[in-house]
């Protein structure tokens, strides 16, 4: 189970623990978040350092980031793309198919 630490509000915590699954995959190390080793409290040390050597408008910046790249993520734009995935799927499906 990942866990997160939230540094400020109302932006997405900027530093997350690492797990097998949807962290990696979401966010971009240093782009719009800050990922560390799952149990590694120095990681997560370290982490936070970086956060606050970045400055108000650095963390800003990050964290607004990672808001954009959480609402890519979002359950609507997410359904979306498998209903046009699943659309044109069908589609194929159901086009002619043409041979030499």
């Amino acid at each position: 189970m990942a866990e997160r630490v939230v540094l400020h509000r109302p932006w997405p915590p900027a530093c997350q623990w690492s797990a097998p699954t949807a962290p990696r995959e979401m966010i971009s190390p240093g782009v719009d978040g800050l990922l560390v080793p799952s149990q590694d409290p120095a990681a997560l040390g370290a982490a936070i350092s970086q956060l606050t050597e970045r400055g108000t408008e650095g963390r800003r910046e990050l964290g607004l980031a990672g808001l954009a790249r959480a609402g890519e993520l979002s359950q609507s734009v997410v359904a979306r793309r498998w209903e046009h995935l699943l659309q044109d799927l069908v589609a194929r499906r159901q086009a002619p198919v043409t041979g030499p």
